[in-house]
């Protein structure tokens, strides 16, 4: 089982832990919309892990709350339309 978790490098002996196994953490007002409305977590959770991340890199890239909340606001449906970021 550990093997399956961990990735073991041999030339240096370096073990990284792979990506499908972390978990990004989000700020609090996206949180609480995923946790509110379930079509939307739904939604997040079917994106692909590289959208899931670059959206979490948007939202969490502010340093004012109002600028994370009205980020995530405005890409609502962006998210339930299953479109990341960048896409038009």
């Amino acid at each position: 089982m550990v093997i399956n978790l961990l990735k073991i490098i041999n030339p240096k002996n370096l073990i990284t832990l792979s990506s499908r196994f972390l978990k990004l953490i989000f700020a609090v007002s996206f949180q609480n919309k995923l946790d509110g409305f379930p079509s939307l977590k739904k939604a997040f959770e079917s994106l692909t892990p590289g959208r899931q991340r670059a959206y979490n890199i948007y939202f969490n890239a502010p340093k004012q709350s109002n600028t994370r909340e009205s980020r995530s606001e405005i890409y609502l449906q962006h998210i339930l339309d299953g479109k990341g970021v960048n896409d038009l």
